[in-house]
């Protein structure tokens, strides 16, 4: 499931954005859209990592999204962006923050659509699949799609961010996941808990916890929440290091 995030002000090219991509039938994966109509809605909703595509209008409700971008861009390699505007005075600025593509107003149905499709190709060169396996069968998994894992029972259960009601059940351990997935990107809270790090909104300090997009919230044990600040402090730095 690929997330994308429109910004758009104007309700009658929203509606049609929003028609454009949930009406086509040349879309080469499924997709799941979020609105939103200025950008203190989008800065509460979204980690860096919230999304795989971004659309933007440009000048919204007296704001400039360039910003938005340019700071996303700066903790963000692998997330695309696409820029709408009837303007193309901002052009070259957009360039300069690195955006796949930059759409005059009124935005074109096939264009729009040939975009979403570039921008998903690329996002599925970069990205990797991690091989798990459940009672009855192995199950390919994208590693991003994993939001987090916890054991219950005796079980290891894989939540994934489409699924999140119905998770994976794993006969592999916590540790084996872990391992699978790469502790670059999934890193334990507790002894039966491991979250996606590009998914935390906010660590609570004082009570443990783990506040994950979508209002997940993780309660973790002292030591594992001890342990999880340092690493993903490093794994931040090293994020920053090598951009």
């Amino acid at each position: 499931m690929i997330r994308i995030a429109i910004l758009e002000d104007e309700q009658s090219y929203l509606d049609t954005i929003r028609n454009y991509l949930t009406m086509s039938d040349d879309m080469i994966e499924p997709i799941k859209l979020f609105e939103f109509s200025d950008l203190p809605s989008l800065r509460k909703f979204a980690n860096p990592y919230s999304f795989d595509i971004y659309i933007l209008d440009i000048e919204v409700n007296e704001e400039n999204s360039l910003e938005f971008a340019k700071k996303l861009r700066s903790v963000n390699l692998r997330s695309k962006i696409i820029i709408t505007t009837s303007h193309e005075k901002y052009a070259f600025e957009s360039f300069m923050v690195d955006v796949q593509s930059y759409l005059k107003k009124p935005i074109q149905k096939t264009e729009l659509i040939r975009q979403i499709n570039k921008a998903i190709q690329l996002l599925q060169t970069s990205d990797q699949w991690v091989r798990l396996t459940d009672e009855k069968r192995a199950v390919d998994v994208l590693r991003r799609d994993i939001l987090y894992v916890r054991t219950a029972r005796g079980e290891t259960l894989v939540y994934l961010l489409d699924q999140s009601d119905d998770p994976l059940r794993s006969t592999d351990s916590l540790k084996i996941v872990i391992r699978k997935v790469g502790n670059d990107i999934l890193l334990p809270i507790s002894s039966s808990i491991a979250v996606n790090r590009y998914y935390v909104r906010r660590i609570n300090h004082k009570i443990d916890t783990v506040l994950l997009v979508f209002d997940i919230e993780l309660e973790g044990s002292r030591n594992g929440m001890k342990a999880f600040r340092r690493q993903y402090a490093e794994r931040l730095l090293r994020d920053y290091a090598n951009e």
